[in-house]
């Protein structure tokens, strides 16, 4: 029988049906399911020259028991300095001196051999060595007038009397007497009538309250001398003070220069700060013409102000008379502006810039005057 061409055609065509052939669909869908899944081939087919290759699956997952990172590589921890020793970060006061320390025994207290900061603990640091040192004032050790010399010791502190002319803080030494006749003051070592000028160590606001007078008796300007004077008895120092505050009331006390009395008295008096007598000026005129010469920084104990430059409550012109502004309500409220100085030397020692009256805490300088009475 002759075989005709189309059926061998057809032939072809039904064995390439067959569930083996290799022509089925590799994305047909399972009926049973519709998922579309692929089927995978069997692996015991493998020939074993298939190219090997990775996962997209798993070369971007980060496997958190190891760390990996997303390109599949390990990351670590950045390493921390630890102590040879311990295993612990090296720290001031771990009791081993490490790298930048001068010392480290566990201990850093104040009176010890090592301070803060693992320092060793040395003349001129601030801290009392106990057993070693008698004193240390820090950078004041040695300071004129003050309470420790240069060698941590008591003696040898430069002062008034001392015998020895300390230039920049003394004029003369107790038991000369100048050529016209006028001793030398014993207390400050100048020439003539040695009056004090200091700054308060108390701050107060625009209308001058104060812990320091509980009654309300007396306000404005009044009250601020009643402040100077309190403050100079708490620091031993004699006579009588007024503030360096002026008002604008227009009333003979409204000027601080004509309550505190000094122009009368000509060039023989001499202001000095306490605890050291440092020359502020050579009498009143130079006072009131050129400002203090070293700016005044300590308050009624000798003590320097903590935090310089500080500011002051003034309202007064370099003369001593009042600037005519509108200080606080004269000084009785915390409303309004208050023109301040500045611890400086010069005109901004009594007029820098106004501050308000309720948001400042402000010093007054106080300076020893003539009692009323004595003209």
């Amino acid at each position: 029988m002759k075989t005709h061409p189309h059926f061998f055609i057809f032939g072809l065509a039904l064995l390439a049906c067959e569930p083996n052939g290799s022509s089925e669909s590799s994305d047909s869908a399972d009926p049973a399911t519709g998922t579309g899944e692929t089927e995978t081939g069997d692996p015991t087919t493998s020939t074993g020259d298939e190219p090997t290759t990775t996962s997209p699956t798993t070369s971007s997952t980060t496997d958190a028991s190891t760390g990996s990172g997303t390109d599949g590589e390990t990351e670590l921890p950045e390493e921390t300095e630890t102590d040879d020793t311990t295993g612990n970060s090296p720290m001031c006061g771990d009791g081993i001196v490490d790298e930048g320390e001068d010392c480290d025994d566990g201990l850093l207290s104040d009176d010890g051999p090592c301070v803060e900061g693992c320092n060793h603990n040395v003349c001129g640091d601030g801290y009392i060595y106990a057993g070693v040192e008698l004193c240390d004032a820090g950078p004041q050790n040695g300071m004129y007038g003050g309470s420790c010399s240069e060698d941590c010791t008591t003696d040898n502190i430069p002062h008034c009397g001392d015998g020895i002319l300390q230039d920049g803080y003394e004029t003369c030494e107790v038991g000369e007497t100048n050529g016209d006749g006028v001793s030398c003051d014993p207390n400050h070592c100048q020439w003539g009538n040695s009056r004090f000028i200091f700054v308060s160590s108390a701050t107060f606001p625009g209308d001058l309250s104060s812990e320091l007078i509980t009654d309300g008796d007396t306000t404005g300007v009044e009250r601020a001398d009643d402040l100077c004077q309190i403050l100079a008895i708490g620091g031993g120092l004699p006579g009588s003070y007024y503030a360096w505050l002026s008002d604008n009331n227009g009333t003979e006390d409204s000027d601080a220069a004509a309550r505190i009395g000094g122009a009368q008295d000509g060039a023989d008096v001499v202001y000095v700060m306490p605890m050291g007598g440092t020359v502020v000026a050579h009498g009143w005129h130079e006072l009131i013409s050129n400002g203090p010469s070293e700016a005044i920084i300590r308050n009624e104990l000798g003590e320097e102000l903590n935090s310089l430059p500080a500011y002051v409550w003034t309202n007064t012109a370099m003369n001593g008379t009042s600037l005519g502004e509108n200080a606080c309500d004269n000084w009785t409220s915390v409303n309004g502006f208050g023109t301040a100085g500045s611890t400086a030397k010069g005109p901004t020692w009594t007029e820098f810039q106004p501050f308000l009256c309720i948001s400042m805490n402000l010093h007054l300088y106080c300076v020893q005057g003539k009692k009323k009475e004595e003209g």
